[in-house]
C-alpha cells in the first residue's frame, strides 16, 4: 500500500480488457484559511501523474464500521468513534 498525502485521484483508467491499469492523480496544496480557519486543499496546476495499479478500493466516508466489536468486553468509544483509552 502506498499512502500519499495532499493528492487527489482524477480518473481510474483501464487496459484493453477493462482491467484497472492506473489512477491519474493531481498534487494538492493547502490554500488560504477560510472564515473558519480551515485551509482547504487546492489542485496544483500541471502536477498530474499516474500510479500503476491492478486494484482500486474506493472508500467513501471516514468513519469506521465497528459493528463486529463486542462492546461488553469493556471497550468504550468516543463521540468520534475512536477507542477511549487512559
Amino acid at each position: 500500500m502506498d499512502i500519499r498525502y495532499l493528492v487527489a485521484p482524477i480518473v481510474v483508467m483501464g487496459d484493453e480488457k477493462d482491467h484497472c491499469a492506473y489512477v491519474e492523480c493531481i498534487k494538492m496544496e493547502l490554500g488560504e484559511p477560510d472564515d473558519s480557519g480551515r485551509r482547504r486543499p487546492v489542485p496544483i496546476s500541471g502536477s498530474e501523474f499516474q500510479v500503476a495499479t491492478d486494484m482500486v478500493i474506493p472508500a467513501i466516508s471516514q468513519s469506521p464500521d465497528l459493528d463486529w466489536l463486542k462492546m461488553e468486553d469493556g471497550l468504550e468509544l468516543t463521540r468520534w468513534s475512536t477507542f477511549w483509552v487512559d
